[in-house]
């Protein structure tokens, strides 16, 4: 849709400031409306499952959920500005949580699937987790209902290792009711919940109480049975009158409306491309249009993965039963469309059906022909490589009823493949179903360590006189009827593409069937939906509408206006780089012609700053989804523009710089003067000896004591009272944890404690800073030494442990000033007993 040399403005950056959008868009800008920004959950468990399902506009969660941490790309945009989901059928469904909690979102068991009328799809909690809390599904009704009963059909797809055996039914805030669940709502239909008649608009489910499923074999983890998720498929809820229907959820996103609405009419005069992306099979998109339009459509198309096996066969143009072909359909494969069941007829021993890698035994195929056949053997071609597990025993049951077990023996292997031709009673039918019976399971520990049994793959079943039709080479030509609907209106489109790209699962194009090929939309709301069931076999991808100026219908290649580029390309002046700094850069712009954009290609921030000839340009707007960007007026008389750009943050760092220097200038100050005025101290000091010695009465004079080694580290105060102590101590270790880390304020506060109240101690105090100093600096210099760390802006990252020890060489400096102001001692020297003080 863009060539990459335009320039690409959000609007969700200008939500709410309706004309400073429109001002940034110029005459012959191209307009487009995605359904990328969404508003939707977001956790950070992992590298997937990461995003929430598409929430509804002002939607509340039911619940608090503390792992929703959402990093907004715009983070003052509006709803206005976000694809958006909007309920048919009820006002809102919405639950406690959904998926795995503790490993990330899963969309697709959200609330909604509960009330979405298929029972493959179901909403789900606490997958994975051990214990099942008392999470809830609420709906909110459109029209109040009156009934006695609600449907409930337990999620039951594959192996499942709990149940729901309790649950809870509050109506309009009211008291909960309690009611058991039986066997019943396992099965199809589910199991029909009474309670007293009454009218509301709101109801409650509540899992209050689930057990583990002790019948039927699930994989084991670590010798317990597996945490599987537990739910609702479907929640069957109608009103009492006669001919009531089932409330029915369904999910239709709206694209954002921001840009269209802030244009309006003028939008007509831009080219518009609209692309909508689709999150799951099934996709329905509400757009808005100002004007009339005309559209070219176009998207991709792939093989349904999720479809059943026959449906896949006929979209590549592969002949079912009803046309002279067989339909084969098994009732679990994996995801790949190529080990579909039809893959075991097709007479090539390199292709196969393959199971899905749980609860083999079962599983099977039923095969169709269009006219009965009688066999009495097999000629079956097993994979046996190592990564498969293998059938040990079949089961052939007839439409007439008659069936026959069959014992797999062992046979030669070649090329991963075994050969084996079993025998039987003749068996005659035109519907088989072929279980598998028994199997020699090989398993595998995933990554958690819980054990993974492998898929069986059969190469060929070789029923005598069956095999599947060749595959041609191109997708079949005839139209796609009813998936594709615009407003409505089926819109039949033809798939072009080879069926090898298909199988391996490569987009396909699509093209409508018939003229006219464009699509004409009034001024309004429009809807384009792209259904996908498991009976269809081909699914929609990306799909594209395109619109050139004027309205009129434009391809992809054409709607852009090439001319129109070429017009900007001549307004944009040549840049010459004047200078380029870490923080800064001087740009001259020459020769441009009109308004222009300067982009300064870094991550957006608020803290850069330009100017145009000393002009301030105001603040960046983002440009191109991540850069900064300024709309430049040059003079009018054509002459040069510097512009200056400027990481403002820089200033802080600088004053801090500052600040640091004149703190070192202050603390050699300081030293310096400690040092002349104990000099001079000294001096007087001698002076004052040699005056008192004139009047000395006795000439044997007492010998100078000698200070002993760190004296005057030592405090010969009083210790403080404990009420002092623990205050000054509390305070100290108060704000060693707000600058480090809880445990170093513990640390500290008893080292102030201890300093206190046995002050003689007070020498380590003042020796810490000093030591660790020293260790700090050879922790720098022996890293530095070992990995050779290049110096740049990161370098301080590498030694990250050292920040919180340096920070404690600043903390016990500063406690050394505290205690000292509490023992409230000068230091004074100590009178000795028998010795004599200078005299006045």
């Amino acid at each position: 849709v863009l060539n990459g040399s335009q320039l690409v403005i959000s609007s969700p950056a200008f939500d709410g400031r309706v004309a400073a959008l429109r001002k940034q868009v110029p005459a012959g800008a191209v307009l487009v409306v995605t359904d990328s920004n969404r508003r939707r959950g977001m956790r950070w468990a992992g590298m997937r499952n990461n995003y929430g399902y598409t929430e509804q506009a002002n939607e509340e969660p039911l619940q608090a959920d503390l792992l929703d941490q959402r990093l907004e790309v715009f983070p003052s945009s509006k709803d206005g500005s976000k694809t958006v989901t909007e309920l048919r059928g009820v006002k809102a469904i919405r639950a406690t949580t959904y998926g795995t909690p503790a490993f990330g979102y899963a969309p697709e068991v959200r609330p909604s699937q509960a009330l979405d009328g298929d029972p493959k799809t179901a909403w789900e909690v606490a997958s994975g987790i051990n214990d099942v809390g008392p999470e809830r599904l609420r709906i909110d009704l459109e029209h109040p209902m009156t009934t006695d009963r609600i449907g409930l059909l337990q999620a039951n797809e594959g192996a499942r290792g709990r149940w729901i055996t309790r649950v809870g039914l509050r109506f309009d805030g009211g008291p909960m009711i309690f009611r058991p669940l039986t066997f019943a709502s396992r099965k199809h239909g589910g199991e029909a919940i009474q309670f007293p008649m009454q009218k509301f608009s709101t109801v409650e489910i509540q899992i209050a109480g689930t057990v583990r499923n002790q019948v039927a074999k699930v994989a084991t983890e670590k010798g317990r049975l597996r945490k599987t998720g537990v739910g609702f498929a479907e929640v069957k809820l109608a009103d009492n009158a006669p001919n009531a229907r089932p409330v029915r959820a369904t999910e239709v996103e709206r694209l954002p409306q921001d840009l269209m609405r802030a244009l309006g009419t003028r939008s007509r005069t831009h080219p518009l491309a609209i692309i909508m992306t689709p999150t799951f099979a099934d996709f329905r998109r509400k757009f808005e249009l100002p004007t009339p339009r005309a559209f070219s459509l176009s998207g991709e198309v792939r093989l349904n993965a999720q479809g059943r096996d026959d449906a896949l066969d006929r979209a590549l143009g592969i002949p079912l039963s009803g046309e002279g072909g067989i339909t084969v359909n098994s009732t679990e494969r994996l995801g790949n469309v190529a080990a579909r069941s039809s893959a075991a007829f097709d007479g090539n021993p390199k292709t196969a059906w393959n199971s899905r890698s749980r609860d083999l035994v079962g599983e099977g195929i039923t095969l169709k022909v269009p006219n009965p056949v009688t066999f009495d053997h097999l000629a079956l071609q097993v994979v046996a490589d190592g990564r498969h597990s293998t059938p040990t025993r079949l089961r052939i049951v007839s439409n007439d009823g008659s069936s026959r077990v069959i014992d797999i023996a062992a046979g030669a292997v070649s090329d991963g493949v075994r050969s084996v031709t079993p025998r039987f009673e003749p068996l005659t039918g035109d519907r088989f179903n072929i279980t598998l019976d028994a199997v020699t399971p090989l398993q595998v520990r995933g990554s958690n360590g819980a054990p993974i049994t492998l898929p069986i793959a059969i190469a060929e079943m070789g029923i005598p006189g069956v095999q599947r039709a060749a595959m041609p080479a191109q997708m079949p030509t005839r139209c796609v009827e009813r998936q594709l609907r615009i407003d409505g209106t089926p819109f039949p489109v033809r798939v072009t593409g080879t069926t090898a790209d298909a199988e391996q699962g490569r987009a396909l194009t699509f093209a409508p069937c018939d003229l006219p090929s464009t699509l004409a939309l009034d001024a309004g709301t429009h809807q384009l939906d792209a259904s996908t069931t498991r009976h269809d076999g081909l699914a929609f991808g990306r799909m594209l509408l395109t619109s050139a100026a004027n309205g009129t219908a434009a391809s992809v290649s054409t709607y852009a206006q090439p001319a129109a580029e070429r017009a900007d390309a001549a307004r944009v002046p040549a840049v010459r780089v004047l200078h380029r700094g870490r923080t800064s850069m001087q740009i001259r712009a020459t020769g441009g012609r009109g308004p222009f954009w300067m982009v300064l290609g870094q991550s957006f921030n608020r803290g850069w700053h330009a100017t145009a000839d000393g002009k301030d340009l105001g603040d960046a707007q983002l440009v191109d989804g991540f850069a900064n960007g300024w709309r430049v007026s040059p003079h009018r008389d054509g002459s040069p523009v510097t512009i200056t750009l400027e990481w403002t943050p820089q200033q802080y760092v600088k004053g801090a710089l500052i600040a640091s220097g004149t703190g070192v200038l202050a603390c050699l100050g300081i030293i310096v003067g400690a040092a002349r005025r104990r000099r001079r101290r000294t001096a007087s000091d001698d002076d004052d000896i040699h005056s008192d010695s004139d009047f000395a009465v006795d000439g044997d004079a007492t010998p100078a004591r000698a200070e002993p080694v760190f004296a005057s580290f030592r405090s010969r105060a009083a210790p403080a009272s404990w009420g002092s102590a623990v205050v000054a101590a509390g305070a100290i270790g108060f704000g060693t944890a707000v600058l480090t880390r809880t445990t170093l304020g513990v640390v500290v506060a008893l080292c102030v404690l201890g300093v206190l109240r046995w002050p003689r101690a007070r020498i380590a105090l003042r020796l810490v800073p000093a030591v660790v100093m020293v260790l700090v600096g050879a922790y720098v210099a022996w890293g530095q030494f070992r990995h050779n760390y290049t110096a740049n802006f990161e370098w301080p990252t590498y030694f990250e442990p050292a920040r919180n020890v340096s920070w404690l060489v600043v903390i016990f400096l500063a406690a050394d000033v505290v205690v000292g102001r509490v023992l409230k001692t000068d230091d004074a020297p100590v009178v000795e007993a028998g010795a004599t003080t200078p005299g006045p």
